[in-house]
Formats: C-alpha cells, sequence, structure tokens
C-alpha cells in the first residue's frame, strides 16, 4: 500500500505543489488468540472464632480465564497449584485438581471460570496460617497463562454476626426450605440463588456463596447484587462471587499485605445467582 502526499511551498507571489508518492512498509497480520487469569475469589479462608467445628471449611477459589487475542483460543485448559507446603489446608479430597478432559474454546474476549474446592483442617491450629498457590491455563498452540505469582490463602478467625443471615435459596425462582432437596438432571441447567443480608453499610471484603462440589456442578456464571455499595472500584454487573470494596492488597510481599487500599464497603441485602450445569451424579 502507498499514501499519496501533497506539499504546498509559497515563494513569494508563486505557489508551487509538489505531489508524490509515499511508499510504506509492508506487514503481515496474523490473528493470533491470548491468555489472562485473573482471580475472582478472596485470598482469606478461616475457621469459625469461637469453635472450629461449627461454620464452613469448605470455600471456593477460583481464577477467570479470558481470551484477550484476535483469534479463537482451543481446547482451553486449567490447573490448581500449590507453590507451599502446609498441613491445615488443601484441596478438598475427591475435588477436581485440574480440568483437563473436553477443553473449551474460547472466542476472542470470551471467559470462562474455573473453581476449585480448598479445605482447612478443622483445628485450633490452623488459625493464621498460609499455603502459596496459583491458577494456571494452557490452550493449543502453546498458549498459557498464570495469576499472579505470589499468592496466598490465609486462614482468619471467622467472627459471627447475628446481623449477618441467610434467609433464602431458590432452584430456578422457587424457594427450597430448610432441611428441603433439589431436583437435579445430570447434563440440565439450572439458576440456584442464595439471598442474604449484612449489616446496613456492609464490609470492605464480603464473599456470599454456596459450597458446589465441582466434580458434580459446573458454575457456568454468578452474578451478585448488592443493596448497599460505596466503592469505588467494584462497578455493576458483580459477576463474581467476591467483592472486593476497598481495593484489598493480595501481594504477600506488600507491607500493606491483607489491608485496604482504599474507601468502601458492600453489602446490605444480597442475591448471588448461580447458572449450573450438573456433570454427574454424586458416587
Amino acid at each position: 500500500m502507498s499514501r499519496r502526499f501533497i506539499s504546498v511551498f509559497r515563494l513569494g507571489m508563486l505557489i508551487v505543489l509538489v505531489v508524490g508518492m509515499a511508499l510504506q512498509p509492508q506487514f503481515n497480520a496474523y490473528a493470533a488468540a491470548s491468555l489472562s487469569v485473573t482471580p475472582i475469589t478472596w485470598n482469606v479462608i478461616g475457621l469459625d472464632s469461637n469453635n472450629v467445628n461449627v461454620g464452613p471449611n469448605h470455600f471456593p477459589v477460583g481464577a477467570r480465564v479470558c481470551n484477550t487475542g484476535d483469534a479463537v483460543a482451543t481446547n482451553v485448559k486449567s490447573s490448581f497449584v500449590w507453590d507451599s507446603n502446609d498441613p491445615y489446608i488443601s484441596l478438598r479430597a475427591g475435588t477436581l485438581t485440574a480440568y483437563i478432559d473436553d477443553g473449551i474454546d474460547l472466542n476472542p474476549d470470551e471467559c470462562m471460570d474455573f473453581y476449585y474446592e480448598v479445605e482447612v483442617t478443622r483445628t485450633s491450629a490452623a488459625y493464621k496460617h498460609t499455603r502459596r498457590y496459583h491458577i494456571t491455563a494452557s490452550a493449543d498452540g502453546g498458549l498459557t497463562g498464570s495469576t499472579t505469582i505470589p499468592r496466598e490463602l490465609f486462614v482468619e478467625y471467622l467472627v459471627s454476626q447475628n446481623r449477618n443471615a441467610v434467609s433464602d435459596v431458590k432452584l430456578d425462582g422457587v424457594s427450597i426450605p430448610n432441611g428441603g432437596t433439589m431436583s437435579l438432571v445430570v447434563g440440565n441447567t439450572y439458576t440456584i440463588q442464595l439471598v442474604g443480608s449484612t449489616a446496613t453499610q456492609g464490609y470492605e471484603q464480603i464473599e456470599s456463596f454456596i459450597n458446589f462440589p465441582n466434580t458434580i456442578f459446573q458454575v457456568l456464571s454468578v452474578n451478585t447484587t448488592y443493596t448497599a455499595e460505596t466503592s469505588a472500584g467494584m462497578l455493576p454487573p458483580y459477576d463474581a462471587l467476591y467483592g472486593d470494596a476497598c481495593g484489598w492488597e493480595n501481594d504477600p510481599n506488600s507491607p500493606n499485605y491483607r489491608g485496604c487500599n482504599s474507601v468502601g464497603k458492600a453489602g446490605g441485602n444480597i442475591t448471588v445467582t448461580y447458572q449450573i450445569r450438573i456433570l454427574q451424579a454424586p458416587s
């Protein structure tokens, strides 16, 4: 390709037009896929501060894999990798540690979430323990990606508060009573909602979730709504379980590690809407 140019010179009363051709270098453009891997869950896990035998000890730990290139990323897979050891923090027995079967194709600007299940041993010795990890992604053609290293899970004292509550769980819009069951068919897709509330103004960090074993449930998408949200960094739609309302510092090497880098809160009345697919019946 070339570009025509015209230069105009004024010499006294004489105007001279110079017309020429500027030759432009030739480039071959090739479409290519590229992977980004971003954490979508909080790095803080824990046990009840009063009784380690009550409350949750399984926590979702996930990452969003996106194709940031301009060609299809084929056969996308993901794995969970430990970078250190700890006797009290592990992946739940029987959970998927890697998504390696039936690789997924991602179009440009398309993303997929991968969730893993971390278990904290129910012992008071686990408090304040850490274990480092990262989540990887790969695709055909040698494409790779990873969450930021270093990153770690931190076992915190979880404080029970009467101001926080779960008021309902719904399957396709129908409430499931306490102690009730859900009838789900392998291969089908469902909407499951978790309805809850917090203190009126919410919290700097918030994560509301249902434990879905990743061998049985595939989480296709998540949408969370808050009636109270004052963060400058969180912008709707809130397409994750985790609400980082204060710019949480995740870098263990930072002097502000596990602190807020800005001001904000999220909470109030909360609805977490999952789209899930049933992979198999429990064994």
